[in-house]
């Protein structure tokens, strides 16, 4: 984990993400109300650790094709809604 702060009524995490030959940040964004879920309600964002661990699930077992696609068209998901 490289960064997690709270900009524009978002939650954002930058994952530094490495396979020992390259690496690359990933930003993560996702609403406060999305952020509570993960935590069960609670006040407080999930830890970095959670959301690193989360990224390393998807990644893991993502379809690069896939993944190339979507890097072409960004998107954000706010309170579990796709926003373009």
């Amino acid at each position: 984990m490289e960064a997690s702060r709270f900009e524009d009524d978002q939650w954002c995490y930058t994952i530094l993400v490495t396979n020992g030959w390259v690496s690359e940040s990933i930003e993560l964004r996702m609403s406060d109300a999305v952020a509570k879920s993960w935590v069960d309600g609670a006040d407080t964002p999930p830890p970095d650790a959670m959301v690193a661990e989360h990224v390393a699930v998807m990644l893991r077992s993502a379809s690069w094709a896939k993944v190339q696609q979507a890097a072409l068209r960004p998107r954000t998901v706010v309170a579990g809604r796709l926003r373009h």
